[in-house]
């Protein structure tokens, strides 16, 4: 499984403030996610990169029901973040999910970001 879809605030997130190596951290532990079971809905992995010495929250969303597996978001964990409009960002690609969820057979705009096709 690969996270197929993700947030406009991860794609930011990811332009601007992503390093290589949280990268190639971030690519292994989605690929460890193909290999276990996962719950249904949000849940967060922490990954502090070597050499770095700072630590990002990944926040993803699992939908058994979709069979999809979301990024919703990343952010530094220190004090300020994420910051107000990171968590709306977020919070807003919840909802956009669990609408989906509601309605399988309607795909929102939402989720034209990040779609592999």
């Amino acid at each position: 499984m690969r996270a197929k879809y993700f947030s406009k605030q991860f794609e930011e997130f990811f332009i601007e403030r992503m390093t290589g190596e949280e990268l190639v951290c971030f690519d292994v532990q989605v690929g460890l996610f193909s290999r276990m079971p996962l719950k249904d809905g949000l849940f967060h992995d922490d990954v502090t990169a070597k050499p770095g010495h700072r630590t990002v929250r990944f926040t993803y969303y699992y939908s058994r029901r979709l069979k999809e597996l979301f990024t919703v978001g990343a952010h530094l964990v220190r004090r300020g973040e994420p910051k107000d409009w990171d968590q709306r960002q977020m919070d807003e690609y919840v909802r956009a999910i669990q609408a989906w969820e509601a309605q399988p057979d309607s795909k929102p705009e939402a989720f034209d970001i990040g779609e592999d096709s």
